[in-house]
């Protein structure tokens, strides 16, 4: 008996001591600096990358990708200053890896650093995304106040925005529907907060903000909630 608690033991501790370096968790995120995260969906063999602008002085993306874990053999061309991509053409019922590669300012890779995870759907899925706070401007999205409706509500990031359009549609990423410059800012005010109206009860909408800070410049749309019109 002694002896074979000692083997249990030694067994035991060998699990203990190789199965962290050998074992890679699957993570659908957030996960690194650009609080990446990843959804199965829309469509079948898709999948939703989304994340948060790290760096001020960003400029584009690049999305690597693979099916095994911290092996990408694939990858995106660079997608632009976003922050939520389709990625299509994926065998359905298999495992995917995806890390976002930033670049700053005269296209230089800033690298990347934290790897999500999940399974491309084999039928169509609706992409739940997150109701936030997300990004810079801690956008966060709710249902109501009235039925059709939902009311997003975020913090100003850059001192010199003048104005908020809203921007939003019925997949990620893809907006069809919007607002121009539907709020405008007030000195000494930093919270702001818009309601769309007019939507089909019960039907999820993904919404972003589109910035328009002094000099007309519109460069981005920031990090989508997503949220059921009520």
């Amino acid at each position: 008996m002694k002896k074979l608690f000692a083997a249990l033991g030694v067994a035991l501790s060998m699990v203990i001591a190789f199965s962290p370096s050998q074992v890679f968790a699957a993570s659908s995120g957030p996960v690194g600096r650009n609080q990446t995260r990843v959804y199965p969906g829309p469509g079948v063999g898709q999948v939703t990358v989304e994340w948060q602008r790290y760096y001020g002085d960003g400029e584009n993306f690049r999305i690597h990708y693979g099916t095994q874990p911290k092996t990408y053999q694939y990858a995106t061309g660079q997608i632009g200053y976003i922050s939520t991509y389709t990625v299509g053409a994926l065998t359905p019922g298999l495992r995917y890896y995806f890390t976002v590669e930033g670049f700053r300012t005269g296209n230089v890779s800033a690298g990347w650093d934290g790897e999500v995870s999940t399974v491309a759907p084999s039928v169509p899925t609706t992409v739940v995304g997150t109701q936030g706070p997300v990004g810079r401007n801690l956008l966060r999205g709710t249902p109501g106040p009235m039925s059709g409706e939902i009311t997003l509500n975020w913090k100003r990031f850059y001192p010199d925005t003048e104005a908020y359009s809203i921007v939003y549609g019925l997949q990620p990423g893809v907006y069809i529907y919007g607002a121009i410059d539907a709020v405008t800012t007030q000195p000494q005010t930093n919270n702001y907060s818009f309601t769309i109206r007019g939507l089909r009860s019960g039907t999820r909408y993904y919404a972003a903000l589109q910035p328009r800070r002094s000099g007309g410049n519109r460069t981005y749309v920031t990090s989508e909630v997503s949220v059921v019109a009520r």
